[in-house]
């Protein structure tokens, strides 16, 4: 009886391994439908007051197309990865990049603004991260600060913010 009790106990124990095995490999698969991916998110905003920085008076930017380009650390000319996406009415964009990063440099820029009154870039347009979890960094999203771009003439309200 005591044999048949063991012999239970170890099938139930490896019946759990198993089941937690597959649970773990179902759960690092994303709802896109691929291994190792990442999410980068942030926000895209308009500064009237060119001080670039975000203020009361900024204003986020729909429909503007946002990149991430990445590239071996040792060579920015050779890019292996792309991905492109344009904000929503909110101003936020979400990119889902596919695989681990490791090695690379990847840089998210926006370049243009198709709002006429809003067009002039940020002197910092750019934000350059690393995208793998070989980095200690245990999640899959990253968030990245705000960029965006200025108005032509600094709007007369801005003066009342630093009052």
């Amino acid at each position: 009886m005591a044999k048949h009790f063991a012999v239970v106990v170890a099938v139930l124990v490896v019946a759990f391994c198993f089941s937690s095995a597959s649970a773990a490999a179902s759960t690092s698969e994303s709802k896109f439908g691929f291994k190792n991916y990442f999410v980068v998110e942030g926000k895209i905003y308009c500064d009237p007051c060119r001080v670039e920085f975000e203020t009361r008076l900024s204003r986020p930017l729909k429909v503007v197309m946002t990149h991430l380009e990445c590239h071996k650390a040792n060579n920015d000319k050779n890019i292996t990865y792309r991905v492109a996406t344009e904000t929503d009415n909110n101003g936020y964009f979400f990119l889902t990049v596919n695989g681990e990063r490791a090695g690379e440099i990847c840089e998210l820029r926006t370049d243009t603004s198709a709002h006429s009154q809003c067009n002039e870039p940020m002197k910092n347009n750019s934000y350059k991260l690393v995208i793998t979890k070989d980095d200690g960094v245990t999640t899959e999203k990253h968030y990245v600060r705000s960029i965006g771009f200025m108005t032509p003439d600094i709007h007369p309200k801005c003066l009342e913010i630093y009052d």
